[in-house]
């Protein structure tokens, strides 16, 4: 049985294309709630090195001790690769690893990375061995850095779940995170609770639930059913309702929430966000827009834009959401999509924050 740690900690789930560091150091400035932050996959290629991508990623400095930490995230396969990566990081003053047997994409499980390298076990306990064995001979210890994996419940079943378990209870690993879906899966189909239990009962080390904890609800079935589990990672839920993580704090301590300025603070990180984008994609209006849209995406999905829970088996309206909008957010939600200028986008976005508070607004700001 897992064991449990003092605190219940909420950690910020890594999303590739969305909770790089231009998003996190926004996130940090207007929320709070979060222990950790990760990055998103940063790749070890075969030839044992870093690319532009992941060197943008760690140069950052997160690794300020007065900041939120991030945790490196890497995508790994063999131990030569695993433990170059680990000693990178120390090098560049990143104590903490986490290693993902979870990605879902099939552009990375065909190579045997993430969920696919969890159709053979045995790959893991070598890469780890390997690891392992290499760090030792370069002076490296467990003591030196602190590791911890990311994992999902199997690729195509969950037949190797107990095997799996049992090879990460020989390593020093200080913590799992367990995503109970199948890497075939995706992200669809609902979580598998039975299977998120059994990971718990086979790993003996503090173990972290990530899956679809989008409220206090879902915190509460998960803690009420799951007492062991040692904290909560939330990705498209805290991208959906950035003050996930401030209600759950509040809830957990017997503090009701409340925030009477909250619109004014999504407002506010949202212009946080397009600076940070523009910055990072050096002035390019068009490719900041884009990745704002992709936030917007998941933020029509929320509690905030929408004014009732619809099932999520039924058809999704607007941009994807599966809540009810109104027909003025969803007009708005259109033009805010096909904006192509900064201040297309400004006007839509305007308009959207003035519905949030509940003002009229006049049809030109609608259309």
């Amino acid at each position: 049985m897992s064991c449990r740690s003092d605190k219940l900690r909420i950690e910020f789930a890594p999303m590739e294309g969305i909770t790089g560091y231009p998003f996190r150091f926004a996130f940090r400035e207007r929320f709070g709630g979060i222990d950790r932050f990760y990055t998103p996959f940063l790749s070890v290629s075969q030839s044992l090195g870093f690319g532009r991508h992941e060197r943008r990623e760690l140069d950052t400095g997160e690794d300020d001790k007065n900041m939120v930490p991030t945790v490196p995230q890497l995508l790994v396969k063999r131990g030569e690769e695993l433990a170059w990566g680990i000693e990178e990081l120390i090098r560049l003053n990143r104590r903490d690893v986490n290693i993902n047997l979870g990605c879902p994409s099939p552009t990375v499980y065909k190579r045997g990375r993430g969920s696919g390298i969890l159709i053979d076990p045995t790959a893991i306990d070598r890469m780890l061995d390997g690891a392992f064995e290499i760090l030792e001979s370069h002076g490296i210890g467990p003591d030196d850095f602190n590791l911890s994996v990311k994992m999902r419940i199997g690729m195509y079943d969950t037949s190797k779940l107990h095997e799996t378990a049992e090879i990460i209870n020989r390593y020093p690993v200080s913590y799992v995170i367990v995503h109970p879906r199948l890497g075939i899966q995706g992200y669809s189909g609902k979580p598998d609770l039975n299977a998120y239990g059994m990971a718990l009962e086979y790993l003996n080390i503090p173990v972290l639930y990530n899956g679809d904890i989008r409220s206090v609800e879902d915190h509460d079935m998960i803690m009420n059913r799951f007492p062991d589990t040692a904290g909560l990672m939330i990705g498209r839920g805290l991208l959906e309702d950035p003050f996930l993580a401030e209600k759950i704090e509040s809830h957990v301590s017997g503090i009701r929430w409340s925030d009477n300025d909250d619109i004014s603070r999504l407002e506010s990180f949202t212009e946080k966000l397009y600076s940070n984008y523009l910055s990072y994609m050096n002035g390019n209006v068009r490719n900041a827009l884009s990745r704002m849209k992709e936030y917007w995406s998941h933020l029509a999905d929320g509690p905030y834009l929408t004014y009732d829970l619809v099932s999520s088996e039924s058809s999704k309206g607007a941009w994807g959401s599966n809540r009810l909008l109104s027909n003025d957010m969803k007009r708005l939600l259109k033009k805010l999509k096909k904006a192509v200028t900064y201040e297309e986008y400004e006007g839509a976005a305007l308009g959207i924050f003035e519905l949030m508070r509940g003002k009229k607004l006049p049809v030109s700001g609608i259309f």
